[in-house]
Formats: structure tokens, C-alpha cells, sequence
């Protein structure tokens, strides 16, 4: 199975990985997380209570390796000021299903899935609270300034518990 998974989906940005079988590929400001075994991550969310978005994305056609996935999340360096966490995913997408959002940042990833009929089944994990009563979740809107100051952001606190 084929997983995008949006961590903490009701902030701007929220972080997004991929789900491949029992493994787990993220881009973060530290480097690509690749081949972690997606039960540590899973141990993770609920001992933190992080709230989690599972997208299962429809079987491609042809089944594609871990190696591939690794290949594909390794040609990134660490996230910085212009980057997004996306960015690996996008290019995995488009290597596994041949398509390529039109619009940029995760609204438009997942416009294009949901138009080439590729989204399956959607769960969560820590998110009743963000559900609404008609069992609807809804991205907020955010742009790239919103995902590069995260960055910032993210990389001032790395520095800070480096020199600690």
C-alpha cells in the first residue's frame, strides 16, 4: 500500500510523508528519512498524540520498490528557505502514476489525485477533536511564505538544540 501522510494536517504547513508497505519516507530540515519502519512512526504519533492524516492512494499499475522511493527522497539535500517537504513526493507520484499536479503546494497534489480518481480510503489517527460531525476534515489554505518561515523556523530550533 501507498500512503501520503499528512502530520499534523490542521497547521500551516502541515509536514507530509509517504507510506510504502511497513516503511516511512519523509524530507525534513535534518535530511531524508528513508526506510523507516512506519510502526515506530506510528508508536511516535499516538504516544505524542500528534494527529495524523493517512491518504491511501490507489494501486499503481506497475509495483514499485523501496529502493526506488529511497533513490528518489535521497536526491534531496536538507529542506531549506525554498524548499517543502513535497517536493520528493511530488517527484514520487510522478514516477509511479506518470501524472504531475498543475497547481503548486499539497491543495494541488491532492486535486490532482482526487481527479485521476487515485485517492482510496482516508484515515486518521488523533484527530476526532478536528473532525467535524459529518465526519469532514478540511485543509486550511496556506502559501509558500507560510511553508519557508516554518522552515526557518524549524531550522533556528535545530541550531538552538545543537549548541544545548
Amino acid at each position: 500500500n501507498l500512503y501520503l501522510i499528512l502530520i499534523n494536517p490542521e497547521r500551516q504547513p502541515p509536514h507530509v510523508a509517504l507510506g510504502f508497505g511497513d516503511n516511512y519516507f519523509s524530507l525534513s530540515v535534518t535530511g531524508p528519512e528513508t526506510e523507516i519502519p512506519l510502526e515506530l512512526r506510528l508508536k511516535l504519533y499516538r504516544l505524542r498524540k500528534i494527529a495524523v492524516l493517512f491518504v491511501q492512494l490507489n494501486d499503481p499499475e506497475v509495483i514499485h520498490a523501496v529502493r526506488e522511493l529511497t533513490d528518489i527522497f535521497n536526491d534531496f539535500p536538507p529542506l531549506s528557505d525554498n524548499d517543502s517537504c513535497l517536493q520528493p513526493i511530488v517527484k514520487a507520484i510522478n514516477h509511479i502514476y506518470k501524472s504531475e499536479p498543475s497547481e503548486p503546494l499539497l491543495s494541488g497534489l491532492l486535486e490532482m489525485l482526487k481527479k485521476k480518481d487515485l485517492i482510496g480510503d482516508v484515515f486518521h489517527l488523533n484527530m476526532e477533536e478536528l473532525i467535524s460531525d459529518s465526519s469532514a476534515f478540511k485543509l486550511e489554505y496556506y502559501d509558500a511564505a507560510i511553508i519557508a518561515r516554518h522552515i526557518r523556523r524549524l531550522k533556528s530550533r535545530k541550531k538552538q538544540q545543537g549548541r544545548q
